[in-house]
């Protein structure tokens, strides 16, 4: 109990620096991570989700003054 399986190492440890790099700005290399995650584990969700927010800020980088929150435009 409270062990995470060796098998899911590399799908947690891409989500973390993604996230780690999304805070430092660094965009590419918050994609690159969240990339490897999802590919670790398809079926990672919030690995997923920040992988296409990466992706948005590498095609649309957010004003230096962005404090990171995200908010919903459309509809779903």
């Amino acid at each position: 109990a409270g062990r995470v399986p060796a098998e899911r190492w590399p799908a947690l440890e891409g989500y973390r620096l993604g996230r780690a790099c999304l805070a430092a700005r660094r965009w590419t290399e918050a994609q690159a991570a969240f990339e490897t995650a999802v590919r670790a584990d398809p079926d990672d969700r919030p690995s997923a989700l920040m992988l296409e927010r990466a992706k948005d800020l590498v095609a649309r980088p957010p004003p230096e003054d962005w404090d990171g929150v995200w908010g919903l435009t459309d509809a779903a």
